[in-house]
């Protein structure tokens, strides 16, 4: 039951990380988690978040 249900949350997760990707938006503040972990590969695309967002692949555990 614990695995059907992670598998199921994680379906979800991706699916609303393709939705916000499409529509260019950051609700979740990826940019400042992004700028937070990862400055300097922040730092080349700030200007452009909007347009860099959707071209990021993510990696759940």
């Amino acid at each position: 039951m614990e695995n059907k249900i992670t598998i199921q949350v994680q379906k979800q997760l991706e699916s609303l990380i393709h939705k916000i990707q499409a529509d260019k938006i950051d609700p979740m503040g990826l940019g400042l988690y992004a700028r937070a972990h990862e400055y300097s590969h922040f730092k080349k695309v700030e200007d452009n978040w909007g347009e860099t967002l959707p071209k990021l692949t993510f990696m759940f555990p």
